[in-house]
């Protein structure tokens, strides 16, 4: 508005007689088309896939399907959306899908004008595997990390010795590098 208002003055200084104060557009809005934002294993045999639109666009506007090594449709249940302050993200679930197996995502979205476009991404199922690890292993394999991603800058932790839960059998006073543990597995 305070620019309008200078423009106000300065045409009246030019003599013109009338001035309408049109207030000037401080943003352009953000307008987000439907994409494709990820794919991923829940389990051995679910998977789900979550696509990201403005406000302005519904779910009417983007078609999704998924299909088999064959072409089949397999079937996707949408759940409930979500969003943040400029976008919704709508996700996705399928069931029954097999470990090792490439799938196709067929994404179209229909534009205000009535073109469309056809995005197609292939999606390998993977489940993934969670390990347990206890409290001296999680340290161990920390520091372990830690001293493996050292690049030789003032800020790198000190380099350390890693001692681990490995010994020589006829001297425990020699150490092994190795951390030897057990772990519960969940997917």
């Amino acid at each position: 508005m305070r620019n309008s208002l200078i423009l106000a003055i300065v045409g009246l200084l030019l003599g013109f007689r009338t001035v309408d104060l049109i207030p000037l557009a401080s943003e352009q809005p953000t307008i987000i088309p439907p994409t494709l934002v990820s794919a991923q294993a829940l389990g051995a045999d679910q998977a789900e896939i979550v696509v990201k639109a403005g406000f302005e666009f519904t779910p009417s506007a983007w078609q999704l399907t998924l299909l088999d090594a064959s072409g089949q449709p397999l079937p996707l249940s949408a759940g409930a959306v979500g969003g943040g302050d400029l976008f919704n993200l709508t996700p996705y679930r399928s069931i029954g899908l097999t470990t090792g197996q490439i799938y196709r995502l067929r994404f179209r979205i229909r534009n205000a004008g009535g073109d469309s476009v056809r995005v197609e991404r292939l999606y390998t199922h993977r489940p993934v595997r969670q390990y347990s690890l206890t409290q001296a292993a999680y340290q161990y394999w920390t520091l372990f990390e830690q001293q493996c991603t050292r690049s030789g800058t003032i800020f790198d932790p000190q380099p350390a010795s890693i001692e681990g839960n490995v010994r020589a059998v006829d001297d425990t006073t020699k150490l092994a590098l190795g951390f030897f543990g057990a772990s519960g597995v969940s997917q």
